[in-house]
């Protein structure tokens, strides 16, 4: 195996684990706050901004750890692709889980959009979040990673050469 594809699975483990670590911290926090106002806040500010630097930050770690190996931009680009697709798969597994959890811990999670419109809830239950968890944030989250980690790489080469 070339030597940045290795560094470059390196690199996203040690990402994905920072990602997991995060989505779980989302979950402890959303649980613990029990109120709308603080779950829409703590989602968007104490995990995506987080996740969306950390996804950048992997792909220039895969490119830092094979710096002998990568002879070109598009060298750097694959290597942080690779390493965010590493860290993208057991995310978006976890992100998925997540999802469906999140609904039955936190009842109340899903009317913000009741309360925001003044209509019902129309048909946003636990099981339809946790769906649109699964159908929708998943996958975005792992072409994030994939594109955030490409980004990463790209940024680190043009600033090292």
């Amino acid at each position: 195996m070339e030597l940045k594809y290795s560094q470059a699975i390196k690199a996203g483990a040690i990402g994905g684990i920072i990602i997991i670590v995060l989505i779980l911290l989302k979950l402890v926090v959303d649980f613990l706050s029990m109120t709308v106002n603080s779950i829409i806040v703590c989602g968007v500010c104490c995990v995506w901004v987080p996740v969306l630097v950390a996804m950048v930050a992997i792909g220039a770690l895969a490119v830092r750890f094979a710096w002998a190996g990568i002879r070109s931009l598009n060298d750097a680009s694959i290597s942080g692709a690779v390493a965010g697709m590493v860290a993208g798969i057991p995310a978006t597994i976890v992100m998925m889980i997540e999802s469906i959890i999140e609904p039955i811990l936190i009842p109340g999670m899903h009317d913000w959009y009741s309360s925001i419109s003044n209509t019902p809830s129309a048909g946003i239950t636990p099981l339809s979040g946790g769906l649109a968890g699964v159908c929708c944030c998943g996958p975005i989250l792992f072409v994030l990673c994939v594109v955030g980690g490409a980004i990463g790489g790209v940024i680190y080469y043009m600033i090292k050469k």
